[in-house]
């Protein structure tokens, strides 16, 4: 009978040759769940900074990433994770009162198919030179707004001061014109100045914002 002998050399190599199989292949899938988590992670983030979400608890990624979070409103991402291009600023928001190229405080898009939210206009108030709309405190005002490819389109109010999210103040109805329509009351000078912002969603849940600086009258 021919015999076999046994090599431990060529067994080793063997397992070697497997155990890095195994590792490049690890290695490709780890690469491929980072890159995906970390895209959420990004959006979170993003959505996070612009108040358009809830889920804002810092996850290991932002940790990583050095993200900061919290208070300070600020945030960095050092990391080489590719987030969703935010659509550039519309043109200044079209206003009865107002001529300034600086009448919005932020416009966000979370992506290219998301509402296109063209103008809000803020009625009986008057743009000042520091970029608030100013309105007497306890005065009622309608907001009005022209939005296209939104399911819904809701108003918001956050007292500058305060690190809550924003207040929702109500639904804005869809008016025969198109336009959309809510009423708004001026909060009591102690909660003035703030943010009135208004958010639109589309039927697959994406988003658009933009945001407005109120004040009393000086």
């Amino acid at each position: 009978m021919p015999s076999h002998e046994f090599s431990p050399k060529t067994t080793w190599i063997k397992l070697w040759i497997a155990w890095g199989a195994v590792v490049f292949v690890g290695v490709l899938i780890f690469r491929v769940l980072l890159s995906v988590v970390g895209e959420r992670e990004a959006e979170r983030y993003v959505g996070c900074q612009r108040h358009l979400r809830n889920d804002c608890q810092p996850s290991l990624f932002w940790v990583l990433a050095e993200l900061k979070t919290g208070q300070d409103g600020a945030g960095t991402a050092v990391n080489n994770t590719e987030q969703k291009a935010i659509p550039p600023l519309p043109e200044p928001i079209e206003t009865t009162e107002a001529t300034s190229t600086k009448d919005y405080t932020s416009f966000y898009r979370d992506s290219d198919t998301a509402p296109v939210i063209l103008s809000v206009t803020p009625g009986s108030t008057v743009l000042s030179e520091d970029g608030f709309y100013r309105g007497k405190p306890g005065s009622t005002i309608a907001v009005n707004a022209k939005v296209e490819d939104a399911k819904t389109v809701t108003l918001y109010y956050q007292w500058i001061a305060s690190s809550a999210m924003p207040k929702k103040v109500a639904e804005m109805k869809k008016l025969p014109s198109g336009d959309y329509r809510a009423s708004f009351t001026f909060p009591a000078a102690n909660q003035l100045p703030g943010t009135l912002e208004v958010r639109a969603v589309n039927a697959k849940g994406e988003t658009a914002s933009l945001t407005l600086q109120i004040a009393g009258n000086q």
